[in-house]
């Protein structure tokens, strides 16, 4: 350049930053300073499998729920659950049900309703005798009397004709024994009045007359029986109870032709002495009753003589 002598002139060119392009290769990226990058947190991505989680997790409390019946839980302290409800799926359930019905009233149309009132029986006396007749106890009219006479002998005694006041007897047991043995006959009647009497019997040495009170039928006796024989035990028979309930009246008859001992034992266990005939000649005849008739079987008075005579009977009296 003409006229210009010792100047020279400088142009400064700042680039603008290059891009870095690579192509192919791997490049070597060298920093001369020291650069931290915090990457973003990176989120866990499972494809396929079964990952295991290590987790420690504290379950809600959880809740006891019964169905049906009634448990026993015992933990520390008494849980009762309500009640449980029955539920029944299929079938045809069977329920017993009892109702009890509200009292009936009873409506009588027309007719004359009959009320039949019915009282206990009861024992109300009994008399005694060593003759051949016997006073009847005290009595009234529907009472019933029952009869018993003995013989030493095997001949059953016989009633007497009826009349006046005597009344028809009717025979429970009349059966002669054997020789050497003794015999009784037993007898009822339904008092139709208040002095009614035995009238005199036939082979009778002794004689006992019961009185029982209370509703009977028209037949009266039930299972009855007697026997004779000659031993030292004097043994009422036992009898096939027509009511065993414990409703019936059990009279048990002892007779002997020689009393051992001038007089009768105590009563057996559950049975009571009533009257007593004689002794009179050493004869001697004994009434015991029953406490409990719900059954029956033989009873003993141990106090005839070995060898001697004797007899007894059993009269159920029924209601």
């Amino acid at each position: 350049m003409a006229g210009i002598t010792g100047w020279w002139a400088e142009i400064f060119i700042e680039p603008e930053p290059a891009q870095l392009t690579l192509t192919g290769g791997v490049p070597n990226v060298e920093i001369t300073q020291d650069v931290f990058i915090e990457p973003t947190p990176a989120q866990l991505t499972l494809t396929a499998g079964q990952p295991a989680i290590h987790q420690t997790l504290r379950p809600e409390a959880a809740a006891l729920t019964l169905t049906g019946g009634v448990p026993n839980v015992t933990v520390g302290r008494t849980i009762t659950p309500a009640p449980a409800s029955l539920t029944l799926a299929g079938g045809t359930p069977s329920l017993g049900l009892k109702i009890a019905p509200a009292a009936a009233a009873l409506t009588l149309t027309g007719g004359t309703p009959t009320v039949r009132i019915t009282t206990p029986l009861s024992y109300v006396s009994a008399n005694a005798s060593t003759t051949n007749s016997v006073t009847i106890p005290a009595h009234q009219v529907g009472d019933l009397i029952v009869l018993c006479a003995f013989d030493s002998q095997n001949t059953a005694p016989t009633k007497p004709s009826a009349g006046g006041t005597v009344p028809d007897w009717n025979y429970i047991d009349n059966t002669n024994t054997v020789a050497g043995q003794g015999a009784v006959t037993t007898a009822w009647f339904k008092a139709t009045a208040t002095n009614t009497t035995s009238g005199t019997w036939t082979w009778t040495e002794q004689m006992i007359a019961v009185v029982v009170r209370g509703t009977m039928p028209a037949s009266p006796i039930g299972g009855h029986a007697a026997v004779g024989g000659a031993a030292v035990n004097v043994t009422a028979p036992a009898v096939t109870l027509t009511h065993t309930d414990g409703s019936s009246i059990l009279l048990h008859f002892h007779a002997t032709a020689f009393i051992n001992g001038g007089g009768w034992s105590s009563a057996p266990a559950g049975y009571t002495h009533r009257v007593v005939a004689g002794p009179a000649s050493s004869r001697a005849m004994l009434l015991n009753t029953k406490d409990t008739t719900t059954s029956d079987g033989s009873v003993t008075q141990p106090d005839g003589s070995s060898g001697w005579a004797f007899a007894a009977a059993t009269v159920e009296v029924i209601n």
